[in-house]
């Protein structure tokens, strides 16, 4: 089965929150500003998309849920940075791809592959819907793959998956390269369960995976890695460890 959507679904504003409190947990987080400026930039997010489902109908609480993560995000920012996300494409359950894949940095790989979301420039943002929600409602696991696909969306602001998004200026992005490099390297040397062992695939994937850790599991990313958290922090604009305290 496949469905389309070009434009939201209807929804009230009170079965908006309604979602959002059942479903969301870091929504459950903020403050009452706090969520009005995500409830707001969730219904820009979700009307700026065409949603396709496939094997699945696109109902409003996956919009709802995917489009908070992408407004919890942007919380700190002044424009929206995810302008250019044109569509959403929701699977059910795993998707499976086949064929030689470039993983970043000279390094290829083929063969089936187990996926719980994709994106490229320009293209549709894929996520299992099932990985989604369960990364929405269990936030403490530390995992969240709407949080790990919006993240390389920013880092391909400019067409290359490296780690590196849109920071205003060389002093500052000296300084977020030698700060992602020196965790990078650290990791290769000893793999931290924090991160895990896909974090090691590239420069973009740590920055995917940080993201991840970032907004589900912040202060124990300040503990292990503060330099890093400083980065992030100073990105988005925000800072989650204020608010969901380990």
């Amino acid at each position: 089965m496949f469905s389309r959507r070009r434009k939201p679904l209807s929804i009230a504003p009170t079965e908006m929150r309604r979602v959002l409190d059942d479903r969301v947990a870091l929504w459950r987080d903020l403050d009452a500003a706090g969520q009005d400026r995500l409830l707001e930039g969730c219904v820009r997010f979700i009307g700026g998309c065409r949603w396709e489902g496939i094997g699945m109908e696109v109902d409003p609480t996956a919009q709802i849920v995917v489009g908070a993560h992408a407004a919890l995000m942007t919380l700190g920012f002044d424009r929206d940075p995810f302008s250019d996300v044109s569509s959403v494409v929701l699977y059910p359950t795993t998707i499976v791809r086949r064929g030689v894949r470039n993983l970043g940095s000279g390094v290829s790989s083929a063969g089936p592959l187990t996926i719980h979301g994709e994106t490229t420039r320009g293209g549709p943002v894929v996520l299992v819907w099932k990985a989604v929600d369960t990364g929405s409602r269990f936030p403490e696991r530390g995992r969240n793959v709407a949080i790990h696909e919006l993240a390389h969306r920013l880092d391909l602001v400019d067409g290359v998956v490296d780690g590196m998004p849109p920071l205003g200026g060389r002093p500052a992005e000296l300084e977020w390269q030698q700060t992602l490099q020196a965790v990078y390297a650290g990791l290769i040397a000893e793999i931290d369960l924090f991160f895990g062992r896909y974090a090691t695939t590239n420069h973009g994937e740590l920055f995917a995976v940080a993201t991840e850790r970032f907004f589900t599991r912040p202060t124990e990313l300040m503990r292990r890695y503060p330099a890093l958290y400083r980065q992030l922090a100073g990105f988005f604009r925000q800072d989650p460890s204020q608010r969901r305290p380990e």
